[in-house]
């Protein structure tokens, strides 16, 4: 399910740092630290 949300730029910017790091796309990246954190909460 889509779901939109808004994120700071800079938010943004080191999402694409480390997801270009992984030679991923910054939304992946994302994703993945949601499903990685979500438990923690």
């Amino acid at each position: 399910m889509p779901t939109l949300i808004l994120l700071d730029p800079a938010i943004i910017d080191k999402l694409k740092a480390k997801a270009g790091k992984r030679g991923i796309g910054y939304q992946t990246m994302l994703k993945i630290i949601v499903h990685e954190h979500v438990d923690d909460y």
